[in-house]
């Protein structure tokens, strides 16, 4: 109900970008998601993982700056969340 009124209160343009980003976090989500499940498997496809990375630079941009992980552990974490910089050909992308 408060999330209603608040929304009530703004302009369309801004209700726009707000639910817009909303939909970009569940659309993140779900590469992220997708990439874990990927990873599970023996055998990834290569192609698609690359295209994943891709769509979901952004929100893995977002973590490894913040400020959630402190900076001894910063490596160890990344690696745990993404095990597909493990490889280095995917590191190698990612650094283009």
């Amino acid at each position: 109900k408060e999330h209603k009124e608040i929304m009530d209160g703004l302009d369309d343009f801004t209700v726009s970008i707000l639910n817009a980003d909303k939909d970009s976090r569940v659309t993140q989500a779900r590469h992220y998601k997708t990439l874990q499940a990927m990873y599970k498997k023996p055998k990834p496809n290569q192609d698609a993982v690359r295209q994943i990375l891709d769509l979901e630079f952004q929100s893995r941009r977002a973590f490894i700056d913040s400020d959630v992980l402190k900076e001894e552990e910063r490596a160890g974490k990344i690696l745990e969340a993404y095990p597909c910089f493990k490889e280095l050909h995917n590191v190698m992308d990612e650094l283009r």
